[in-house]
């Protein structure tokens, strides 16, 4: 049991050092992507004003939209009033 332990501390121990090095990439691609792409994807979903009707949709289990000022009917609204 005492061999199975020190083993399973051994291993966590390496694990840990990988999982620092993993991050370390992964945020390092992520930092490379963000100043690629920035500002080139714009689709997004937008929501109708049609749909907005300041009422409970039983269809949307029992949500309610609210038409505000945050609410595009395109997205050419959407880029315009950004």
């Amino acid at each position: 049991l005492k061999t199975i332990v020190g083993a399973l501390i051994q291993s966590v121990k390496k694990l840990a050092d990988v999982m620092i090095l993993t991050v370390f990439c992964l945020s390092v691609f992520a930092l490379i992507g963000l100043q690629l792409f920035m500002g080139n994807l714009r689709q997004k979903c937008v929501r109708s004003t049609a749909h907005c009707l300041n009422t409970t949709l039983p269809s949307y289990n029992n949500s309610t939209f609210f038409c505000n000022n945050r609410t595009w009917s395109s997205l050419e609204d959407f880029i315009t009033n950004e």
